[in-house]
């Protein structure tokens, strides 16, 4: 795997994307070792996590130089994992990350992007990033562990499947990863 490439993406990161994506890799770390997770996969969904926005900088950098004026901003927005998947299969190494971060803003019910695919048809690394990642936005926004706990709960089966959000609660509180945002 290309270490410089990697450096590079996460040097261009503002304050907020590299706080977001060192704490959902870490919370997607954790949760790929409570989940049983082999080690390869441990490892891909730290890099999940820690690529995930990356995308953003694309984005960020077409919208200020209005290259792409037909794409609202909004738009552009939804779409920044399909730019995130896209820079990072091309570091050698991850092309599976590459892979999980495509479903990564995928939804069991069907709404997500890019492809609208629902439960089972989405990876289960990529629901692990979707929920690492939600979780974390939520904390950054301020709200304690106990409200993101409610509105993770409130978004079963809609966002992510039941069966993963207590597992991934109890990971975050068995590695007391909750207390990171106090």
């Amino acid at each position: 795997m290309n270490a410089k490439s990697i450096k590079f993406i996460l040097d261009k990161m503002d304050d907020r994307m590299e706080q977001h994506s060192n704490n959902t890799a870490c919370l997607c770390y954790a949760m790929g070792k409570a989940i049983n997770c082999n080690m390869q996969e441990v490892e891909e969904l730290w890099f999940a996590g820690t690529l995930l926005e990356c995308g953003k900088l694309v984005i960020n950098k077409k919208i200020r130089r209005k290259v792409d004026v037909n794409v609202p901003e909004d738009e552009c927005e939804k779409k920044y994992i399909l730019y995130s998947s896209a820079l990072v299969n091309n570091i050698p190494g991850l092309k599976n990350v590459a892979k999980i971060l495509y479903q990564a803003e995928e939804n069991v019910d069907g709404t997500g992007e890019p492809n609208h695919i629902v439960g089972s048809e989405i990876d289960t690394l990529a629901k692990v990033v979707r929920i690492a990642a939600y979780y974390d936005n939520l904390r950054l926004d301020g709200i304690s562990h106990e409200d993101a706990c409610k509105k993770l709960r409130e978004q079963s089966d809609k966002i992510f499947p039941k069966k993963i959000i207590t597992p991934f609660i109890k990971c975050v509180i068995k590695n007391d990863l909750h207390k990171d945002y106090e």
